[in-house]
């Protein structure tokens, strides 16, 4: 992790407290290497509700601490692909002084991509300025596994 995903990482876990959530940084989509599906991706954070009575809610964060690399997420959708596919909802999230200059552009994005929201980082605390939602699907035993082993090393 990157200073500004450990920043993030920090706020979540304070955000998204234990015992109701689960907050999971780098979690692959795939375990093992060899994936005959074009590749692993890692999801930077996913975050996992343990309440039956809450549906046992999913939601995946991508952070973003340059405009590039954003950009680089938004050209090619397939990039964060299964990170959708395994959430309720699906998050970019950017520091506020990145989203204040940028407003426009991350705004104007999201009209092509509906299943996205996007969440600003600033001073310790996460604001959701697009909601999202999203549709989650059965995880299959490859990801489950992906989970389980990152959930041992935190």
């Amino acid at each position: 992790m990157n200073e500004f995903e450990r920043y993030v990482y920090e706020v979540l876990q304070k955000k998204y407290k234990s015992p109701e959530w689960i907050v999971l940084p780098q979690v692959r989509t795939q375990t093992g290497y060899s994936i005959p599906t074009g590749g692993e991706r890692i999801i930077d954070f996913f975050i996992i509700n343990t309440f039956p009575s809450k549906d046992f809610k999913c939601i995946a964060i991508e952070a973003k601490k340059t405009i590039d690399d954003y950009r680089t997420d938004r050209d090619n959708v397939r990039k964060q692909l299964a990170a959708r596919f395994y959430s309720d909802e699906f998050y970019y999230i950017f520091p506020a002084e990145l989203f204040s200059k940028y407003e426009r552009e991350l705004l104007g994005d999201w009209k092509k991509l509906q299943d996205s929201g996007i969440m600003v980082i600033n001073e310790g605390n996460i604001r959701k300025v697009k909601y999202c939602h999203g549709t989650k699907n059965p995880f299959p035993m490859g990801f489950i596994c992906s989970l389980l082993r990152q959930a041992l090393k935190y």
